[in-house]
């Protein structure tokens, strides 16, 4: 077998002082008529206490998958990949020891059955693949410790019938999906945890602190990543999940302690189209083998409610358009060990052994359902290619101009997913549309992940229901910010071979004594900016177009063009700034042109008023209890990670003793901010007036209208976050009696009340190209992601309102009626100078799930550009305010 960590590892570890005496017994868990093998060390041996004592450490679990590898030729252990913080997500691969000798063969032959090329035949001596896949969300723990006991009795399990089921199946696991947010859970519960267990659920142990775990270490809910894979989570998962192509799988959770237990299928009135009913049915007669079980162990259980199998981007979802039957597996839990609550007292025993039973049901499940399952995954690749002949979109062709890095990051995703793509090698019209060759590319429906790119090219506006679990639609394009059009035919003699994603690094510049450029449309251009101004060089940004004159010719440059001068308005030596541009060039893709002179053919010169001076930015992103940690940790990582700013995160509680004049900007995420209070809204104010910015989404836009940094309308202010959501504000009275409401059905109360809310859609915009913040777009057309119903109406000043919603706003997704009358020509983004500084709000979060690129660049311009633009009456030299036509110049 394979190793792979320290050798270390791999001895029984001692846990001196585990809290808790009255923990079960190993065979509390185990199935009484099996027999295991001696020689494969327990869980409690390895971990030096019984099972539910503590909460096991992530480390602990990756030390004792490496013990069962060095233990069993069942067994084989990888690390498939590493989280943020570095911790190792590991993959085990269990199976007979004969299989095991011939692994690769067994997975190429299961290949072919996802090829329809192939011409694959199944045969009895195939296994089954079965996926288990445990603690997405790293604070719903049970299924960590289950996992542990999963990972044993698969491997340990002795007799003709656990024999025969290991030389049936391949189980492909992974203990912990999410390490990273399962060690600040595991550490907090461990760290709260009494020897005498405390049931009471207002006890610290139970109420963790702010970010719970449930998130990644950029607190993204990592079960709404398997389509984009933003996070290196993600992409491991699904690197090994390609590897394999899995026959069944399951998505072990938690739901809240007064809840009993779920399992697939769900609602049947909110199912992906691309789902079809053959994988319907199957799946609907194996879940009644978990019926039994749950049956046998006297559990109260649901199925076919509430939880919908609508978006692919979730765990449970995602395999069912890849060839396998997916299920989500909800268990009673709480954040603690052990909790009463009306329905009785909730151990963390009793979570562990049901979802432990579940494992054993889906493992046993799939060897029983092999027959169908493989010929299942056979016939779903090969119906793909017959529904795709079938659909009157034959091909998508799309393109990024100007911008080859964010190419790269869709065809890199594309990739990841098994789908193939073409350059186009001649030009392709559509209509009004024209895509170059060699700019663009296409990716024809006819091929076996058909369903996979229906649901990332697709704009779906109608729907069997308006309740949704999750979002309503993830365009991929959309979200890209991509160009794209469906085509009703393959341009086959448009297309060369298949791409292989490559990061396009560009040549080093030539070498100028007087200054470089380049432009701002690059997704990585903030990221290139921010180099040159945290090395201490300096950089400006044209505010107006020009043609400049570059040492292989005139070049046209668009508003937003970066200016780097060489001189005595340069901090770096010439030298030096040459290297660091030229390294910008490879690690950014960033084309920089040198620029010999400052007098240019046409537009502005390089020392023009419109070529602002920029500084580096120093953001505070104000965190802690009321603040929605998904969308703050959003932002945190654009910040951080694709554009490498220093970043400080900073409590709203502690705000007040902040020194605020070390920022340059302060970021306000969605949350509730009435515990900022009047005064440190006045001195956020005069901070801003003092030369800072102040970026506010949501409801902290809401907040910074509701404090006066903005003359605006609120339009509505209710936000329909998923499990966030807020009550509706109070309608003003104009001294009558409003009409009563309609009576409903109390059966009406769902379907209603999701019909006015957004959960997330796509919609139309309208942006000014010629604003600052709106900078590093070649079209006034922008698509915007809205999850919330924030509505902001425009601003008195007619020039604030950089992004308007269209007149017919809606592009994907679902939206009500009510709502659809409310967006029209409402504000997605303002921007208001106030004083020396800005004021920059956005009716929802422009960094969402960190996919949105088509949104980015606008957070990006409010960390780069905030000043950049004037007030109402300003002119350049000038702070703003009534005497800013007198001030400074002519």
């Amino acid at each position: 077998m394979r190793y792979w960590l320290s050798t270390a590892l791999l001895v029984p570890l001692i846990v001196v002082a585990a809290f808790g005496t009255q923990a079960a017994p190993l065979s509390y868990y185990l199935p009484a008529d099996q027999t295991y093998d001696p020689k494969i060390p327990t869980p409690e041996a390895a971990l030096g206490y019984d099972l539910g004592a503590r909460v096991v450490r992530p480390d602990l679990i990756v030390a004792y998958a490496q013990m069962l590898d060095a233990a069993s030729d069942r067994v084989s252990s990888e690390i498939v990949g590493y989280t943020h913080e570095h911790r190792p997500i590991t993959a085990l691969i269990i199976t007979s020891a004969e299989n095991h000798a011939k692994l690769e063969a067994l997975r190429a032959k299961h290949l072919t059955l996802s090829t329809p090329s192939a011409n694959a035949s199944i045969d009895d001596s195939m296994p089954v693949v079965t996926w288990l896949g445990f603690g997405v969300h790293g604070d719903e723990v049970s299924s960590l410790d289950a996992a542990l006991l999963t990972m044993y009795h698969l491997t340990a399990a002795t007799g003709e019938k656990a024999e025969r089921q290991r030389q049936a199946s391949i189980v492909v696991m992974i203990p912990s999906l999410n390490p990273d947010g399962f060690g600040r859970a595991s550490e907090w519960m461990n760290l709260n945890s009494s020897l005498v267990p405390v049931t009471d659920d207002q006890n610290r142990e139970h109420n963790p602190g702010w970010p719970r775990g449930r998130g990644n270490h950029y607190w993204f809910d990592l079960n709404r990543q398997w389509l984009v894979q933003s996070q290196p989570e993600p992409q491991a998962w699904l690197s090994l999940f390609q590897r394999w192509k899995p026959n069944i799988s399951a998505d072990f959770h938690e739901m809240p302690s007064d809840s009993t237990f779920y399992f697939s299928p769900g609602a049947a009135d909110q199912v992906n189209p691309h789902i079809g009913k053959t994988t319907r049915d199957l799946q609907k007669k194996i879940a009644g083998q978990f019926a039994e079980t749950l049956n046998q162990d006297r559990d109260f259980y649901f199925s076919e409610e509430f939880f919908d199998e609508f978006n692919p981007a979730m765990g449970s979802n995602f395999p069912a358009i890849n060839g396998a039957v997916g299920y989500l597996f909800e268990n009673r839990g709480f954040t603690g060990r052990t909790v009463e609550n009306d329905t009785g007292v909730v151990t963390l025993e009793s979570r562990i052994r049901r979802h432990f039973h579940l494992a054993m049901a889906t493992a046993a499940a799939a060897v029983e359902q092999k027959r169908s399952l493989l010929e299942h995954q056979k016939n779903f690749y090969e119906e793909s290619l017959n529904l795709a002949r079938a659909q009157r979109t034959q091909a998508y062709v799309f393109a990024a101009p100007g911008d080859s890095t964010k190419m790269f990051e869709f065809l890199e995703m594309l990739g990841r997913h098994q789908v193939r793509a073409y350059k186009a090698t001649r030009e392709i019209r559509n209509g009004d549309q024209v895509f170059a060759a060699g700019e663009s590319y296409v990716v024809p429906l006819a091929q076996p992940q058909y369903r996979v790119i229906q649901n990332i090219f697709e704009t779906p506006t109608k729907f069997n229901d308006v309740v949704f679990y999750d979002v309503s639609t993830w365009t991929m394009p959309l979200a890209f910010g991509l160009e794209v059009a469906s085509l009703t035919s393959t341009p086959v003699d448009a297309g060369s071979a298949v791409v292989n994603a490559k990061f396009p690094s560009a040549a080093p510049p030539a070498t100028s004594e007087y200054a470089y450029a380049f432009s701002w449309d690059s997704l990585y251009a903030p990221r290139a900016v921010n180099r040159i101004l945290a090395a201490g060089g300096r950089a400006r940004v044209a505010t107006e177009g020009f043609t400049g004159v570059t040492s292989t010719g005139r070049v046209a440059f668009r508003p937003g063009t970066i200016v780097i001068p060489v001189g005595e308005y340069q901090g770096l030596a010439p030298e030096a700034l040459h290297a660091l541009l030229s390294k910008i060039a490879k690690d950014d893709g960033i084309v920089i042109h040198a620029l010999p002179t400052g007098s240019t053919p046409t537009g502005i010169d390089l020392g023009s008023n419109g070529v602002v001076p920029l500084r580096a930015p120093k953001p505070l992103i104000v965190t802690g209890d009321a603040i929605r940690q998904y969308d703050a940790g959003e932002l945190w990582f654009l910040l951080d990670q694709t554009a490498e700013i220093a970043t400080t995160l900073r409590d709203m509680n502690t705000l007040r003793t902040a020194d605020l004049s070390r920022y340059t900007h302060i970021i306000l995420p969605d949350g509730t901010y009435t515990a900022l209070g009047d005064d440190m809204a006045k001195s956020i104010d005069t901070w801003v007036k003092a030369g800072g910015t102040l970026i506010a989404t949501k409801r902290g836009a809401v907040w910074a209208i509701k404090n006066n940094f903005v003359a605006t309308e609120i339009i509505d202010d209710r936000v329909d976050s998923g499990f966030d959501a807020q009550p509706p504000k109070d309608n003003k009275s104009d001294g009558k009696l409003p009409p009563p409401p309609p009576r409903l059905t109390y059966a009406q109360k769902e379907s209603t009340e999701a019909g006015v809310k957004i959960r997330g859609a796509i919609f139309a915009g309208l942006v000014d190209v010629t604003h600052p913040i709106g900078f590093g777009y070649r079209s006034k057309d922008i698509a915007l992601f809205r999850e919330t119903r924030v509505i902001l109406g425009r601003t008195k000043n007619p020039y604030a309102t950089v992004v308007a919603y269209a007149k017919a706003p809606q592009l994907a997704g679902f939206v009500s009626e009510e709502n659809m009358s409310k967006l029209p020509g409402s504000a997605a983004v303002i921007a208001e100078r106030r004083g020396k500084g800005a004021v920059i709000l956005f009716a929802d979060n422009p960094a969402f799930r960190a996919y949105w690129h088509a949104n980015t660049k606008l957070v990006m311009n409010a960390m780069f550009f905030s000043t950049a633009f004037m007030a109402e009456g300003q002119r350049f030299g000038a702070e703003g305010g009534a005497e800013a036509d007198e001030a400074g110049g002519e």
